[in-house]
C-alpha cells in the first residue's frame, strides 16, 4: 500500500501534534488539530464535565510568501500557533489533570522550540493570553519558512 503524500504544511502540523502527543508532560491531555472532523465537538467533550477540563489545539498553519520574484514560491513567513485551553472548574477538580493552561503554554514552548521538520526549525515567538468569557487560552506562537 502506497503512503498518501502531504503537503507541507500538514507536515508541520502533524509532526508538532505527535511531538506534543508522545511527551510525557502531556499525558492526559487531547491533542487536536484542525484537519480531524468534528473538531468543535471533540475540543467541548475535552473541555466538558466528562472529561478532564483541557485540550491542545495546533491551529492550521499560515504562508506568507516573502520573496514573490523568486520560483516556487518561497514563504518565508510561516506562522503555526499552537492553543491551550483550559476550562479551569473542570481542570482542576476532582477529574482535571490539575496541569495549569500557563503550565502547558510554557512546556510547548520549551518543548517544541527549535524542533526541526523537514529541515526547517520552528522557534517560538511568544505565548500570549487570548480573551475568552468560558476558558482559558493561551496561544503559543511559532515561525518557520519554506519553499515548495
Amino acid at each position: 500500500m502506497s503512503e498518501i503524500p502531504q503537503g507541507v504544511l500538514e507536515t508541520f502540523r502533524q509532526t508538532i501534534a505527535d511531538k506534543l502527543s508522545g511527551n510525557e508532560q502531556f499525558s492526559g491531555v487531547p491533542v487536536f488539530t484542525e484537519k480531524q472532523k468534528n473538531i468543535e465537538s471533540e475540543i467541548e467533550t475535552a473541555l466538558g464535565t466528562l472529561s478532564c477540563g483541557v485540550c491542545i489545539i495546533i491551529i492550521a498553519p499560515l504562508a506568507n510568501v516573502t520573496k514573490p520574484n523568486l520560483p516556487g514560491p518561497y514563504f518565508g513567513d510561516v506562522t503555526i500557533i499552537v492553543r491551550a485551553v483550559e476550562n479551569v472548574l473542570i481542570n482542576q477538580g476532582e477529574e482535571g489533570t490539575k496541569k495549569t493552561v500557563s503550565f502547558l503554554a510554557e512546556r510547548i514552548a520549551s518543548v517544541l522550540h527549535r524542533l526541526v521538520i523537514n529541515g526547517k526549525a520552528v522557534t517560538c515567538q511568544k505565548i500570549q493570553l487570548v480573551p475568552d468569557q468560558t476558558n482559558l487560552i493561551y496561544d503559543v506562537t511559532f515561525k518557520t519558512n519554506f519553499g515548495l
